[in-house]
């Protein structure tokens, strides 16, 4: 069991406030007066706390990471909607801060190539490792990733439910792409944001 005074603790204050719905608004005017007050303390966790707390992005990271457990740089990018940069510089600040940790068990490229860096939090699950892999892997095709710019066109039209015929006869007007590929990275998309997509 982590002490107290580990900077971990920091992630799981965080996702309890989060759970209350403390920081829900990235607006509130109470979180700069709440970043000061925390700083004031000499405990490096409370410091650590009330710098993530004034940065939206900061921000934005530790929430995927409290409602998914892992990702790559990669999959915050796209997830976040925060440029490479960003993500790169604040996943090393929470590594440094011992909030993230390389994922161990997701494993290396077999062909000797690069291997995929995950990052994952203390709590994270093996499901939630191998789903942050396999995302990955699929925001590298140019197929899924067409998908999901095409579903994200869609949903302007159909907010609550669409039928796969809408999805295929969309993406035959959109790309070259063999249409059912496309048309099932998009419907996968689609339901992944909770709209109900009939067969």
């Amino acid at each position: 069991m982590r002490s107290e005074t580990d900077h971990n603790s920091v992630y799981y204050i965080y996702k309890e406030m989060k759970l209350r719905s403390i920081i829900s608004d990235p607006n509130s005017k109470n979180l700069p007066i709440f970043e000061h007050k925390l700083g004031a303390y000499s405990d490096p966790n409370l410091r650590i706390l009330g710098k993530i707390l004034v940065n939206d992005q900061l921000r934005a990271i530790m929430g995927y990471f409290c409602d998914y457990g892992a990702a790559s740089n990669l999959v915050l990018e796209a997830k976040t909607g925060l440029p490479g940069g960003s993500v790169r510089r604040f996943t090393k600040q929470l590594k440094a801060w011992n909030i993230l940790s390389p994922a161990i068990n997701a494993p290396v490229n077999k062909k000797g190539g690069p291997h995929t860096s995950i990052h994952q939090v203390e709590d994270a699950s093996a499901e939630q490792i191998l789903y942050a892999r396999e995302l990955h892997f699929k925001l590298k095709n140019k197929k899924y990733m067409v998908g999901v710019q095409l579903a994200q066109a869609l949903i302007e039209d159909y907010p609550t439910e669409i039928n796969f015929k809408q999805i295929m006869d969309y993406v035959k007007t959109q790309t070259r792409f063999m249409p059912v590929d496309i048309a099932t990275f998009a419907a996968e998309e689609l339901h992944s944001r909770g709209i109900k997509v009939w067969r």
